[in-house]
């Protein structure tokens, strides 16, 4: 089984995709994977992949791939055709399999709200057997389900004027929220269909009225009820492959007893850029013992001698949470700057093995894979500046392989709301231990002006509890603080071991860049920890930092997200420095 990253181009836009292609026994049918759109996108990542890479083994030539306006794809998700687009490109995938493979027989699988696309893909091709896999059956219960998503995320923000949902990351405009709701698979005709399977979520909570409505199509269909769902679309570093719904999905395209092509195929990979006006896109990997996925972004027109390089934002894959990399690397190209958006090896598209690479996103690999990345465009883009960015524990990750980098091009990194500076192995991952008093002093700083918490305070006993405990750990890490400043004045030096290591990087000029969210604890770690080596920098011209309010940890919303592009764009652009 091999793999092989594409564009497909049709009319003015590009299809991302992956083709899973098998080597022994293979199918005269293709498998086409429609994923989920909006927030579920990146959790279900991982076992999309495992799902095409088993079927790819089982003789099945398979192709996942990325909505126009979302992942690697062009496009933006305020085109005011982007339905329209989402629910042809199945249809061009399939002509892709005609002409690249000579496979004419597909099957198709949706995923959730990727049941939704796949309904009206329905209108537009042919399709004969399909599998719908935890399908949201109605497009009005998916447009609910963003709509308390954003009464959650964005409750202190203004709402859109346009009415557009900002959807956890994914915006959705009115129009499309329209095209949406008219969408429902329990009373949709179904003409061409023949063989179907549906897979419900555990337990069973009513009668699965799409597989009644497809049964009274005189439709073959099986319907079975598996667990897993709610695993597999928790956030992306707590998301589970629900490996007995792959199996079922698998041991089901295998028993429909497909036909066995001849001969092997043969495959010539075409399209493997993607290039518009501004910038082209290959598809690089970098091999140092193992192989690290990355999508290389250069300008056209100009060039300015600089590359950025993007490692992953906890376990999302290379897009980056809510697209964040794949949108500032085109908007920097626009200034002539390239860049690198990579997987570290145990991270989306560059791990081999699930099993063996949990997603880690504090992994020992994670140093050693950057700098694999830095010396890869060491080498084949001579004298560039090079830049590390890195959101969350990509900024943990960039600041250690900057410090471990003996490649004298490195000039800059760009933390972004990092939690830690110092992981270990028991701390959470969703809190670091070492953090938890500034992310709780954050929390306590905001309440304590208002009278309602005070009251919920005063009539909750483990809400005593937990602000005792934080008031002792508080004044017990100012204590210590206090003593490493007081030492100071006796000019006794005593330095904390981040202070130490910003000053590895002072003394390499490499510019630190830091971006926080104003609930975030980055800012308060390296003034605290660093604060006088910090002010040293700041006079060299090596420390710089901006805040971001009304933003959340990933820049969920749009306004926090164009902040945060501005800013991206300012640090690179405007801190200059001599290779």
């Amino acid at each position: 089984m091999k793999r092989s990253a594409n564009w497909l181009p049709f009319n003015n836009d590009n299809i991302f995709f992956w083709h899973h292609i098998p080597e022994k026994n293979i199918k005269n049918t293709g498998i086409i994977i429609v994923g989920p759109i909006g927030p579920e996108y990146m959790p279900t990542h991982r076992s999309i992949r495992l799902l095409a890479d088993n079927l790819s083994r089982s003789g099945f030539h398979s192709i996942r791939y990325d909505p126009i306006g979302m992942g690697n794809s062009s496009g933006f998700l305020d085109d005011t055709n982007i339905w329209i687009k989402w629910t042809n490109s199945p249809k061009h995938l399939t002509s892709y399999f005609k002409d690249k493979v000579g496979i004419k027989n597909v099957i198709y699988i949706g995923i959730r709200s990727g049941c939704l696309v796949l309904s009206d893909t329905f209108k537009v091709t042919q399709i004969n057997t399909a599998i719908f896999w935890h399908p949201i059956s109605r497009g009005s219960t998916f447009i609910r389900g963003i709509q308390l998503l954003d009464s959650v995320l964005y409750k202190d923000i203004d709402s859109s004027k346009d009415n557009t949902l900002e959807g956890g990351g994914y915006p959705f405009t009115q129009e499309l929220q329209n095209n949406i709701k008219k969408i429902n698979l329990t009373n949709q005709n179904y003409p061409e269909l023949s063989n179907a399977l549906v897979i419900n979520d555990l337990p069973p909570r009513n009668e699965s009225k799409l597989n009644n409505n497809m049964v009274a199509q005189n439709i073959k269909t099986e319907s079975v009820y598996l667990d897993g769902l709610e695993d597999m679309i928790k956030q992306v570093t707590l998301s589970k492959i629900p490996y007995i719904n792959l199996e079922y999905i698998l041991n089901w395209v295998v028993k429909l007893d497909l036909a066995i092509i001849d001969r092997k195929t043969e495959y010539t990979m075409t399209n493997t850029h993607y290039k518009n006006t501004n910038y082209v896109e290959t598809t690089t990997t970098i091999n140092s013992g193992k192989n690290i996925f990355g999508i290389l972004t250069t300008p056209i027109d100009i060039d300015k001698n600089k590359i950025v390089i993007f490692t992953n934002t906890g376990a999302a894959h290379h897009a980056g949470p809510n697209r964040i990399h794949v949108d500032v690397a085109r908007l920097l190209a626009k200034h002539g700057i390239s860049t690198l958006r990579i997987d570290i090896s145990n991270i989306g598209d560059s791990s081999e093995n699930y099993e063996q690479d949990p997603p880690n996103e504090y992994p020992d690999c994670a140093t050693d894979d950057i700098n694999s990345a830095i010396n890869y465009v060491d080498s084949i883009l001579k004298k560039r500046e090079i830049i590390l960015c890195g959101i969350s524990a990509g900024a943990h990750n960039i600041f250690h392989a900057a410090l471990k980098s003996e490649i004298k091009s490195l000039k800059k990194i760009i933390l972004i709301n990092p939690e830690t500076f110092y992981w270990n192995p028991n701390q959470s991952t969703l809190s670091s231990e070492n953090t938890k008093t500034d992310i709780d002093q954050i929390y306590y700083q905001k309440q304590i002006y208002d009278y309602r918490k005070w009251l919920s305070l005063l009539t909750n006993p483990q809400k005593i509890y937990n602000t005792a405990a934080f008031a002792t750990t508080f004044i017990f890490k100012k204590t210590i603080r206090f003593s490493y400043k007081f030492l100071s004045i006796l000019n006794i030096k005593v330095k904390t071991q981040l202070e130490k290591d910003i000053a590895i990087l002072n003394e390499r000029c490499i510019s630190i860049n830091l971006i926080y969210s104003e609930d975030d604890p980055g800012h308060k770690i390296i003034m605290s920890q660093a604060g006088a080596t910090v002010i040293k920098m700041q006079d060299k011209k090596l420390y710089f930092c901006k805040e971001i309010r009304n933003a959340d940890h990933t820049f969920s919303s749009i306004n926090s997200r164009c902040q945060l592009y501005n800013t991206i764009i300012n640090f690179i652009k405007n801190n200059k420095q001599k290779i």
